[in-house]
């Protein structure tokens, strides 16, 4: 399945970085950026899109070398094309992720040691996450904190960086979205739990089922409707409590549908707040969804991200 060419082939290599997956990165650097002391003379200048573009890098090797250790069960999930259906071989997938990240660090390195030893310890936590013998993407605990930590912390960490030095508010006004990023993650294995169950991960949506994961999910967002309030952050406590509803009527049905539709909607209401950060936002985010509907339609004739809603089930 697919078109060929050189050109489509190119943008395969693009979208093995999972550009689907990026809002949520720049979204945290953003919150970061947008909490810190002097972002006003920081925004819109090469230090916050270098910082950016260092972040967006190694996040996609990570992705990359996700996509290496899940080709099975995404082809059980029907999930990603690029692997799974050969459109890219492993061994250039595996030197695509190596040299996204040793550029990233590299890069980072040169330009500030703060910035080098966050892009490490993302790099780091993004090895310990897929590779064995840790591998915590399939270990529950594990995995919950990584998504929590490598997104709600290192993320938010470098956009705050770009502005300002780091201090004591930082981890304060960082736990709100340590928290929300948690809850979005344990949506994400209940979504994924056929064929994470097959593939023999067992995630904390295989492990302890759809009705308690989703629980702990609604506990860890209202934990970070919580502590936004606490820290007087109420940019996220609102999309985080407009979101609240929509995760106990999941918890009410239990359908993997209606759980699609909440992770959705969530994450939409969190860029939504980050656009209040940086205005310039939005129009980074439909440029970037006319892309993925271009390319998953033109090489795949597949409509993706789809408008309409999901099926029930």
């Amino acid at each position: 399945m697919g078109r060929n060419g050189p050109w489509w082939h190119a943008f395969d290599y693009i979208f093995l970085m999972r550009p689907t997956l990026m809002p949520a990165v720049w979204s945290l650097f953003l919150f970061g950026l947008c909490h810190a002391p002097g972002n006003v003379q920081t925004t819109n200048t090469p230090h916050m899109f270098l910082s950016l573009g260092l972040l967006t890098l190694v996040m996609g090797a990570g992705y990359i070398h996700n996509q290496l250790h899940d080709i099975e069960s995404d082809r059980i999930n029907n999930k990603l094309f690029l692997l799974p259906e050969g459109h890219i071989s492993v061994p250039s997938a595996r030197r695509w992720y190596f040299s996204c990240t040793l550029i990233a660090i590299a890069g980072a390195w040169i330009y500030a040691y703060w910035l080098g030893l966050l892009i490490v310890l993302s790099a780091l936590l993004s090895y310990a996450y897929n590779a064995p013998p840790f591998r915590w993407k399939d270990r529950p605990i594990a995995g919950v904190l990584a998504n929590s930590t490598g997104y709600g912390y290192v993320a938010f960490a470098i956009g705050w960086g770009t502005a300002s030095a780091f201090t004591w508010p930082m981890l304060t006004q960082s736990i709100p979205y340590a928290m929300g990023c948690g809850s979005f993650y344990l949506l994400t294995t209940v979504l994924d739990a056929k064929g994470d169950k097959a593939a023999g991960k067992i995630t904390i949506g295989v492990k302890y089922g759809f009705m308690s994961t989703v629980i702990v999910s609604i506990l860890f967002l209202v934990t970070g409707i919580t502590s936004a309030f606490l820290v007087e952050n109420y940019m996220i406590a609102f999309p985080y409590l407009v979101s609240l509803p929509l995760f106990f009527w999941t918890l009410k049905t239990l359908k993997v549908s209606h759980a699609k539709i909440t992770l959705g909607f969530s994450t939409l209401a969190f860029s939504m707040a980050a656009i209040v950060c940086y205005p310039p936002y939005m129009g980074i985010l439909i440029l970037l969804f006319i892309m993925i509907k271009l390319y998953y339609k033109h090489r795949f004739n597949f409509d993706y991200p789809p408008l309409r809603m999901p099926r029930e089930t």
